[in-house]
C-alpha cells in the first residue's frame, strides 16, 4: 500500500499522534486518509501525479 508508505516516510504519524487515521472505500470510490479528532472528521486525498482531478471518493 504505497499511500501508507508515503504517510510514514514524511513523518506524518508524529504530527498526528493524537488523531485516529483510517481510510474509506465503497465500491470503486475511496479516500486515502480519513482523520478523526474528537467529533471532527477530515478526508485527505493523496495524489502522486501532475494531473489534478476531482477525487470521486470525496463526493461520496
Amino acid at each position: 500500500m504505497a499511500a501508507l508508505e508515503a504517510f510514514d516516510s514524511y513523518g506524518v504519524p508524529s504530527l498526528i499522534s493524537n488523531l485516529e487515521p483510517f481510510y474509506w472505500r465503497q465500491g470503486n470510490r475511496e479516500v486515502d486518509f480519513v482523520v478523526k479528532s474528537g467529533k471532527r472528521i477530515t478526508a485527505i486525498e493523496v495524489k502522486s501525479g501532475r494531473t489534478v482531478r476531482s477525487p470521486s471518493g470525496l463526493a461520496a
